[in-house]
């Protein structure tokens, strides 16, 4: 992989948040010119993870860009999410095998749970509140601010089921997310997670067969159709079982968990 070089003053110095800068994170790229990752950067392990999931994105860029004529060098939105949300598995990985206190294993585990609930279950309700709002439009029925907070209020209550307090408030939740505003995408973090799980844990078992086959999906672009780059890769989203695989490693972190504050309870 072709080095970008040691980062300059005016890079550290956009590093930070500061005065004009934009919230958020995101790597951009150009055919054959390695990608930049922009982000902001609180030396905390948020940060990090973040990173690792920005980097994950400029390595698909990258080996693509290198591999791929400018026509399929560009992958599609249905794989875009995968090398980032796997580097962010393969991150939990690594810290889960060199955590020293329960407080920190605790941290961490809470921390993949919340991924796992926020990019698969909670990207589904997004993407089904994307879809309802269409089909509203589509039938020519005003989108006010009441319709669109009542679907989603009545979305909060079917995905998380009446052990959940509803507040006041929380059917406006969907007026914040950008990706609302310009395109249907947020179901591909759904899929990029739960394949990135299948991934990560093929590349760790797997050997270098797993490996290369993963680093081709990277470099395919948009050469083939996404489900048939991903097959060759190891997952297949025609069947469920990335997705029984992500909701058991998540029944499995709750059990852990658990076992760490009962054995504390007990203490």
């Amino acid at each position: 992989m072709r080095s970008i070089g040691p980062c300059s003053t005016t890079c550290s110095a956009h590093l930070y948040p500061n005065k004009a800068k934009e919230s958020g994170a995101f790597s951009s790229s150009v055919y054959h010119i390695h990608p930049f990752v922009k982000m902001n950067y609180f030396n905390e392990y948020e940060d990090l993870s973040t990173l690792a999931q920005e980097l994950g994105h400029a390595l698909h860029s990258h080996l693509s860009s290198e591999n791929q004529p400018y026509v399929t060098s560009p992958y599609l939105p249905f794989i875009a999410e995968i090398a980032s949300t796997m580097n962010g598995k393969l991150l939990s990985d690594y810290m889960l095998k060199r955590v020293k206190t329960d407080d920190e294993r605790l941290y961490l585990l809470n921390r993949l749970i919340e991924t796992i609930r926020t990019t698969i279950y909670r990207q589904t309700l997004f993407a089904e509140f994307e879809l309802l709002a269409h089909t509203e439009a589509e039938k020519g029925t005003p989108l006010t601010a009441d319709l669109l907070d009542g679907i989603y209020r009545k979305l909060i209550a079917q995905h998380y089921g009446p052990g959940l307090t509803i507040d006041a408030n929380d059917g406006m939740e969907w007026s914040y997310v950008p990706h609302f505003y310009y395109k249907y995408y947020l179901y591909v973090y759904a899929t990029g997670l739960s394949s990135g799980i299948a991934l990560s844990e093929r590349v760790l078992t797997g050997g270098e067969k797993a490996r290369d086959a993963y680093l081709g999906m990277l470099e395919a672009g948009s050469s083939k159709p996404p489900l048939e780059i991903l097959k060759a890769a190891g997952v297949d989203l025609t069947r469920p079982d990335a997705i029984v695989a992500a909701a058991r490693l998540m029944d499995r972190t709750l059990k852990e968990m658990r076992a760490i504050l009962d054995r504390r309870a007990a203490h």
